[in-house]
C-alpha cells in the first residue's frame, strides 16, 4: 500500500540556506554577486576559497568584473550564485544616485551575461589574458 512507502521529506529552506552558503559552494571561476560594504551588489568571479592547512575554506577570494583588478576576501555570505537573482540582470541592484556607478554595474553585469553564455564581451580578451594570469600566481 502506498502508506508502506518511505518518502524522502522535502528539503527545507533552512537546508537550501546551508547549502547555499557553505563555503565548498562557490568553486574557482564560479560567478557570483558580491556584496562589499558601500558598494551595491556587483558581479564578480571567484578566484579561490582561502582556507589553512587546519581549517576548511571559510573565505572566498573573489573580484569584481570591470571595476577592479584586486581581488579580496570576503566570507560566503557576501556571496550568491549569478543565476539566484535573473532579476538583477535585466535591472542591476543600484539605488543611489551616480550615473557612472550605474553605467559601470551594467557593464559589469554584461559582462558576467557574456562569460556565462560562453562568450566574452568586446574588447575583453586581452584583459581576460592577463586575469587568468593574475589568478595563476595567487
Amino acid at each position: 500500500s502506498s502508506e508502506d512507502v518511505a518518502c524522502t521529506p522535502p528539503a527545507t529552506s533552512c537546508d537550501l540556506m546551508e547549502a547555499l552558503s557553505s563555503p565548498d559552494h562557490f568553486e574557482s571561476g564560479a560567478l557570483v554577486w558580491i556584496k562589499k560594504h558601500g558598494l551595491p551588489w556587483w558581479p564578480g568571479k571567484v578566484v579561490r576559497a582561502v582556507a589553512d592547512s587546519e581549517h576548511p575554506p571559510t573565505m572566498h577570494r573573489v573580484r569584481h568584473l570591470l571595476s577592479s583588478r584586486m581581488p579580496f576576501d570576503v566570507t560566503p555570505a557576501a556571496l550568491l550564485p549569478f543565476d539566484a537573482k535573473p532579476q538583477w540582470i535585466e535591472t542591476p541592484p543600484y539605488t543611489g544616485k551616480s550615473k557612472a556607478v550605474a553605467s559601470q554595474l551594467a557593464a559589469a553585469v554584461a559582462e558576467a551575461v557574456a562569460i556565462r553564455d560562453g562568450g566574452r564581451a568586446e574588447g575583453t580578451a586581452e584583459g581576460n589574458e592577463e586575469e587568468e594570469e593574475e589568478e595563476a600566481a595567487l
